[in-house]
């Protein structure tokens, strides 16, 4: 495995690590209906699901008209960074391929939860949110700390 590609792929699993109890536990809380059950996550959880829905739907219907460009090709037939939220977040924080495909899609958030944007950027505020950063402060030392990294991932 070549080294960049070896740092990539630990990186990567690195995210599932920081990120799959989180995720469980909201999708869990979500899946089981129970009263008075929601944790802080919940409402998180739900916008990624949506936002995942979107993007895979999206994807797959550029396919489906002829659009889909070489790059977004690749990644749709040659990895599972479109199959679930969790490969969307550690595809989406480690592949600079994908975070530029990402970037590239137009994404209008659920109402309330803020203006039309990206998919790249919509992806950042709610992975802020989880992290309970306040997404109204712009810009915050987070998303200067992803634009100052992108480069490195």
């Amino acid at each position: 495995m070549p080294h960049d590609t070896a740092h990539k792929f630990i990186l990567h699993e690195l995210v599932h690590a920081a990120t799959t109890t989180a995720l469980d536990i909201g999708t869990k809380v979500l899946s089981r209906h129970l009263p008075n059950s929601e944790t802080y996550l919940s409402p998180h959880i739900k916008e990624l699901n949506a936002l995942q829905k979107y993007v895979a739907d999206f994807v797959r219907r550029q396919e489906r008209m002829g659009v889909l460009d070489s790059n977004a090709k690749t990644l749709l037939h040659r990895t599972n960074a479109f199959r679930n939220t969790d490969e969307l977040i550690a595809w989406g924080l480690t592949d600079k391929r994908f975070q530029t495909y990402l970037d590239s899609i137009p994404y209008v958030p659920p109402p309330g939860q803020g203006p039309k944007t990206t998919v790249w950027k919509g992806l950042i505020r709610i992975i802020g949110k989880i992290l309970g950063l306040d997404p109204k402060r712009n810009p915050t030392a987070f998303t200067e700390l992803l634009r100052i990294s992108d480069p490195l991932l």
